[in-house]
């Protein structure tokens, strides 16, 4: 099933940017940073779009021919601020790389680590990020 992200989800990821790793033919994780992202939303489904260079394309090809899962985190102070983990099924379409987002995890550290945001419902997603995050934006970014 593929989920749905939350404002706060979404705000952060767009304007951090995002690490995204996936596994090359040795079994070793290659990671990319992007300084952006879009959030494609249809009927209440989440795709994360972003662009790469042509190198690091052609070797997110490759890992994608192999394993087409990869797992994205938010970049920047979104490391820190925004403890999200998303895993998803990758694939390029038009020089992009999109990921449908599939599972989502908290990794805040303490007995929230690796807690599955996915297994709520949306409503309950909600309300358990305004119980523990009151900043819907990263800073300098107006709410």
């Amino acid at each position: 099933m593929i989920n749905k992200l939350t404002p706060r989800m979404k705000n952060w990821i767009s304007q951090m940017g995002i690490h995204v790793a996936s596994v090359n033919r040795s079994g070793w994780p290659d990671v990319f940073v992007t300084e952006s992202c879009s959030v494609d939303e249809a009927s209440d489904n989440s795709t994360i779009a972003f662009q790469l260079d042509n190198k690091q394309l052609q070797i997110m090809k490759a890992n994608l021919a192999l394993h087409p899962w990869v797992a994205v985190a938010p970049g920047q102070l979104g490391a820190v601020r925004a403890p999200y983990q998303f895993k998803g099924q990758a694939r390029i379409e038009d020089n992009f790389v999109k990921v449908d987002v599939m599972e989502i995890y908290c990794t805040k550290p303490g007995d929230e680590a690796g807690f599955r945001l996915d297994t709520l419902d949306y409503d309950q997603m909600l309300q358990f990020e305004t119980s523990r995050w009151p900043d819907l934006n990263p800073p300098g970014i107006n709410d």
